[in-house]
């Protein structure tokens, strides 16, 4: 086989491989509990970042967590956290959020959402709840 039929048929190969997640972003609806983005980057595959919104006494503000690890099961239906990882447990922390909660996050395919767990409360996070456009997180 020539060098660029190898090429072409790697390339086929590769574009038929499902990538997980299918979008790069996931949001939350506003709420009390948890309003926040999941961003997924192309330059570092493994890790994500969380961006947040929080309420302390008549402080209202916003965070960006820096970069935490994940995996995920070969069934693409749930994402693995590491929640050891520092940033992490310092969005835990400042939240108030079991960590445990967040080791692993099933994801619905069919609706394109992760379930989150926020002290036993399930919240949606869903490529569809992000506004239009998308949202940014310099790189």
């Amino acid at each position: 086989m020539s060098f660029l039929k190898k090429i072409i048929a790697i390339l086929g190969i590769s574009s038929m491989v499902q990538c997980f997640p299918p979008k790069s972003e996931y949001c939350t609806d506003a709420n009390l509990k948890l309003s926040a983005a999941l961003f997924f980057h192309t330059w570092a595959p493994d890790v994500l970042q969380i961006l947040y919104f929080y309420i302390q006494g008549r402080k209202v503000g916003v965070n960006v967590t820096g970069t935490i690890p994940w995996t995920v099961d070969e069934q693409s239906t749930t994402l693995f956290m590491d929640t050891t990882n520092t940033n992490f447990t310092y969005f835990a922390d400042f939240m108030h959020f079991n960590p445990t909660e967040w080791e692993s996050i099933p994801f619905n395919d069919k609706l394109d959402a992760f379930t989150l767990s926020v002290n036993g409360t399930h919240i949606e996070a869903s490529s569809g709840r992000c506004p239009k456009g998308g949202l940014a997180i310099p790189e």
